[in-house]
């Protein structure tokens, strides 16, 4: 493959897998194409265990120098995905109604516990609910006394938290 040099515009033979060439006539590294470069760069950065060894070092040396701008990067990218499950569940408990979001938290529908983070959340949103402190009281203690699934609690005529 024939291309240019962007220092000198001499014509070069390049056939290299990288996409990076070397120009004899001013003897200087350049980039001819650049997909094939970052395609390159990229599997090699997968495949070398000391490139990731180092950049790790390198990620902990940054969250320890500067922990309030990971903080920050941490909150903002949790508010998406819990603006994510807000679109899923509501902004409402199905039990009693109550709509401030201080009061609302996740609950697993089989009672287990889970991690406490939003990401796992999504990925088993199908398994929770949003409902809010007190009616997640009722909830665990009509689950552990009374034996009762979730779906069973909704199925009776009459809320066991009413009283």
């Amino acid at each position: 493959m024939l291309v240019h040099c962007p220092n000198c515009n001499a014509e070069i033979d390049s056939s290299a897998k990288s996409g990076l060439s070397y120009c004899r006539h001013c003897r200087k590294n350049f980039v001819f194409d650049k997909n094939a470069f970052k395609n390159y760069h990229a599997k090699w950065r997968l495949n070398n265990q000391d490139y990731k060894a180092k950049m790790l070092q390198t990620v902990k040396k940054y969250q320890a120098r500067h922990p309030d701008r990971v903080r920050d990067s941490e909150r903002k990218h949790d508010h998406k995905e819990k603006e994510q499950l807000f679109q899923i569940f509501g902004r409402k408990c199905p039990v009693c109604g109550e709509e401030r979001e201080r009061k609302l938290i996740f609950h697993q529908k089989n009672g287990q516990k889970h991690p406490r983070s939003y990401k796992y959340i999504l990925e088993h949103a199908n398994d929770f609910t949003y409902i809010c402190y007190s009616c997640h009281g009722h909830v665990h203690w009509a689950m552990e006394y009374l034996h009762l699934t979730w779906n069973q609690m909704f199925a009776l005529t009459i809320p066991l938290w009413a009283y």
